[in-house]
This record gives C-alpha cells, structure tokens and sequence, in this order.
C-alpha cells in the first residue's frame, strides 16, 4: 500500500491538537459507563462500526447532532498501513577541520584538499610545501569528471581547493595574508595533482559544494549549469527537463560525423531549433535565448538497418555565467585557472584548466584578524568555511582551515546523492501512514429503521425518551434514566442491542441533547 509522507504529516498534526484536547478538556456532560471505549471503537477496519439513530419525529436541533455525530465518526475513517515509497527530505551536518599548519618564519603557502592525490603543486606559480597539503574531506571532489571516455578524460577528477600564502612573524607571533594570496579553486586534475586539464564541454566541475557541468567559453565568460540529462535520445523522441522544457531529437542526418536537428521546446513550442554535428571531440552546442538551457552534442549512431538513428547528448539547464576580474561577491573576484596553474583575468583560452575567487581586499587578512587563539576569518563565497588560528597570541602561530557546513537533499526511495563526498542511498521508508477512507453506506438512521432486538452494530441513540423511541424502550426497561430535568448525558448500556452495545446522547430536552452531542465531538 503506496501512502504519501504528505498524509503522514497532516494525521500526526490532527493527532497532536486531539490529544491537546483530550489533555486539556473538562467534561461537561454527566458520562455513565465507558464511553471512551465504545468510541475507541466506533471505527472498525476503517469503516464506521456503529449506526446513528435519530427520533423520527425529533426536533430539528436532535437531527443537525446526529448529523455532526456522523460527520465525526466519518473523520476517524482511515486505514493504515505500510509506506512503500515516497521523498524524505536528508539534512547533513559536518564540522570538520584540517590538521594543524604549524608556520614557519615568511611565507607559508598552504592548501586545503578533498584527497592529498589531487593536490596542487603548485598555485598561481607558487610551490606548496608538501607538508603543507591538508585534507579538508567535506570539499567537494567528482570523481572521473567526465565519465564518457570523451577527450580521454576519464580518469580526470574535478576539486575544490582553498590556498593561502600566509605570511608568519615568529618574533611577534603575527600572520597576514597579502590581498590576492587567498583563493577558493575548482580544478581538473590527475591524481597525483602535478597535471591540470583544461576544461571541456561536458566535464563536470564543483564549484562552491555544487556539481555544475561546464558548457563552452565566450570571449571572456565561462558558462556553467546543473546536469538535466545524459544519455542517448531517438530520432523522433524527446526527454523532459523540468519547468516545461524538453529537448527532442526531430531528425538525422547521415554525414562525417553525423548530424542531428536538435529542438527545444518550453510548454510545447519549439524556442530553439539547430542542426548539430555530434563530433564527440568537439561537439555543437545549442543554447536557448534566454540562457536557461543547452545541449551538448557528442555522438550519433544507426541501427543495424540504418533505418533510425540515435544522438548522445548532454543536456544543461539552469546556466549561469562567470567573467574573470568581476566581482562575485564584495572582495572576492573571479579568476580562471591555467593549466599552469597561475591566475588569469581576461580572455578565455584552450589554457583554463578551472575557475578561482580570489581574495582582493587592499589590506588582504590583516594580522589582528588572526591574532589570537580561536580568530577565525570567513571564507565568505563559501558559507561555512573559515580561516581559524589554533594558538595563543604569545605562541607561535598556528593555523586550520575548518568547516561548519549543512546541506539539504531531497530524495524518492531508490535514489542516491553524493553529500559531502559520502554517497547516500534512500533504501526504503520505514513508517506507516494513515490515510482516509470515504464512507459509501449511510451510518445515520430513523428509529423506525432500526431495532434493539436486531442491530448488526453498535448504536449510537440521539434523544430523550419523548423524542427516541429507542432511548423510551431502553428508559421502561430501566437501563437508562432521562427525565425533563436531566442534564446532558453520555450513557453507554452494553449488550442490550442484540448483543451490541448503545451510547445514548440525550438530555432533559433538545437544547439538553445539543450539548451532549457537542461535548461527545470535542472530547473524542
């Protein structure tokens, strides 16, 4: 039985404000015998276990009670049972630091690292002390950044690294980091960190703990977006994107290499429309007008008979572009990173083998902001993480770089999500669900319908003795006793209806019997 979270969530609420009611409320009504168990079970297999019987010759105020009565039996009808799918929404939580940077007299260039295999040996052309590599696991690292064997990437990871050149004063125990000598990176390397790849469309790169998917360069814009598709698309088929878009294959065409008319359609219209070359060392590429999504042409194939083909795409949505020397944020400017490993403003080039913000404050990270035991300095394009000395202002300094980061993924049963470099897999929801059950047979009846000697259920009898025949013949039996000064009165009288049980909501007159259908609402 497949239920939805949604449905959960809405019984747990209904469940709590009931049970306020049921801890807070005062009876009002004179009650004689369970009769919170006879509406403990009112409801049975999910379907009403009672039948209401109203006078019928009663007063109009008798007949709106029994109708509320069965309206609150109607909403304790559900069913329960185990949920099979579904979303749960995963927070992670990480706090994590680098072991300590224990710096020497001068310049200390150091380095933050997902894995000490990808480490940069260098950075803006200067060397980092191995001993200086620290891991920093919560960074982001994708492994074969390009799955395809497009380009001969494969075996080619994408990181995030933080790098600094920490000046360090071992007289007066001072640090300072000059302005442009503090970078966030995400970089395309081999595992030994020496080699830098430039980047290509399709590779997969992190930037700020998110996966982007590099499109294409122009003049002095990078592009970036999030991953829609990969994978091969029919002629004559189309895959949906989300927010209305789709990206169809209308036809191909047989050439070297061959090519594909490539459509993408928002809402049912086609908005882009283009004949690519599926060259899968340099594919086409064809970007909406409103810089929402693209599509990266790799490779066309035929069937056996030639009689269809097929194209393998990358589809990209959601695009965002970077300029080298614009600022991303206040003091913080972008860089593209060469394959040299120095830092580049300007054009883009076949050379940009990732992108950086560098720190450009005139004054860079001035010594007081580090001074002391437990200074921390944020590295703002990335919230959570921080420059933090480790020693007190008399000793000689130390520093991490550390990480208080959350992040939130929202997942179906069976999916998987990479958070914090830990692969997480939503197995199963363990949980049960209750969800409501509409009742199809009337539960409110005459008292000219039903009789003490052959109810099939439980009855609930809405009137004093002049109004209910039923309550009257219970009153001459001498099961109950409701007289025209009685106050309101809940009275279970149990087996007396061909074995069923009788709750009698009744009262010395109509206004008597109103309140007593009113209180037996509220409190169960």
């Amino acid at each position: 039985m497949a239920m939805s979270l949604k449905k959960i969530g809405a019984i747990a609420v209904g469940g709590a404000m009931v049970a306020s009611a049921l801890a807070s409320g005062v009876m009002a009504a004179t009650t004689i015998g369970d009769v919170a168990g006879f509406m403990k079970n009112a409801v049975k297999d999910g379907q009403p276990n009672v039948e209401i019987v109203v006078g019928s010759g009663a007063a109009t105020m008798d007949v709106v009670s029994a109708a509320d009565i069965a309206a609150k039996i109607g909403s304790m009808c559900y069913k329960t049972g185990a949920v099979e799918d579904g979303k749960a929404v995963i927070n992670a939580k990480v706090s994590q630091e680098t072991e300590t940077y224990d710096l020497v007299n001068g310049s200390n260039v150091i380095l933050a690292t997902p894995d000490k295999d990808n480490a940069l040996s260098k950075v803006d052309g200067e060397t980092v002390n191995p001993n200086f590599k620290k891991e920093l696991n919560v960074l982001m690292k994708i492994k074969n950044a390009m799955p395809e064997e497009y380009y001969g990437y494969k075996d080619y990871d994408a990181v995030e690294e933080i790098y600094a050149n920490v000046t360090a004063n071992l007289t007066t125990n001072e640090t300072s980091i000059p302005k442009g000598k503090l970078a966030y990176l995400s970089v395309l390397t081999d595992d030994n960190g020496n080699s830098l790849k430039v980047l290509k469309p399709g590779v997969r790169l992190p930037f700020l703990g998110s996966e982007k998917v590099y499109v294409k360069y122009d003049d002095k814009k990078i592009i970036l977006g999030d991953l829609a598709y990969s994978g091969i698309i029919s002629e004559g088929e189309s895959v949906a994107i989300g927010d209305g878009y789709e990206v169809k294959v209308a036809a191909m065409y047989s050439s070297t290499p061959l090519e594909a008319e490539i459509q993408i359609l928002k809402d049912g219209k086609v908005i882009k429309e283009d004949r690519l070359k599926l060259n899968e060392s340099n594919p086409d590429d064809l970007i909406t007008d409103d810089n929402k999504v693209a599509v990266l042409g790799f490779k066309g194939l035929k069937n056996i008979g030639e009689t269809k083909g097929y194209a393998e795409v990358i589809v990209v949505k959601d695009l965002m572009e970077l300029e080298a020397g614009e600022e991303y944020m206040d003091k913080w400017e972008i860089r593209w990173v060469k394959n040299d490993s120095t830092f580049q403003k300007g054009d883009v080039d076949d050379t940009v083998a990732g992108i950086a913000l560098v720190y450009t404050n005139d004054d860079g990270v001035k010594s007081d902001v580090l001074e002391d035991k437990d200074d921390t300095f944020d590295i703002k394009p990335y919230p959570g993480l921080y420059l933090k000395r480790t020693t007190a202002k008399e000793e000689n300094p130390e520093l991490r770089i550390g990480a208080e980061l959350s992040k939130e993924e929202e997942l179906s049963v069976g999916q998987s999500v990479s958070i914090f470099n830990a692969d997480i897999k939503l197995k199963d929801i363990k949980a049960d669900a209750q969800q409501a059950v509409p009742v199809t047979a009337p539960i409110a009846k005459l008292d000219t319908e039903v009789s003490l000697d052959t109810a099939e259920k439980n009855l609930i009898l809405v009137g004093g003795p002049v109004a209910n025949k039923l309550t009257k013949e219970l009153v001459d039996m001498g099961k109950v006793n409701i007289t025209n000064d009685s106050p309101a009165t809940l009275q279970v009288v149990e087996g007396v209806a061909n074995g069923h049980d009788v709750l009698v909501v009744a009262g010395g007159d109509r206004n008597k019997t109103r309140e007593a259908a009113l209180e037996l609402i509220k409190e169960f």
